[in-house]
């Protein structure tokens, strides 16, 4: 993105803390959602001993990106040394 300032086109600023938490959300999501059903299946007392280490395995995995702490992203630098968790298998 471009913005006009001052006679002047110049790039719009990146925000890399706005930028790694907008990540870390579509990550959550996209986990919560992984796991919806196998969580009311666990309500329901229905859930495969499969499924239930598969959630165990997505619950340790949005507990990662919950307690990732992104108080360092500064910069282009910082944003791409951020290690991610590891999707589970």
């Amino acid at each position: 993105s471009w913005l006009y300032r001052d006679g002047k086109v110049l790039p719009v600023p990146v925000d890399y803390q706005a930028k790694a938490e907008t990540t870390r959300q579509k990550l959550l999501d996209a986990a919560n959602s992984a796991i919806a059903d196998w969580r009311t299946e666990l309500a329901l007392g229905e859930i495969s001993d499969d499924d239930k280490a598969s959630l165990t395995k997505w619950m340790a995995y949005i507990r990662a990106l919950k307690t990732l702490d992104l108080s360092g992203v500064k910069d282009s630098a910082t944003f791409t040394e951020i290690r991610w968790p590891e999707l589970p298998q």
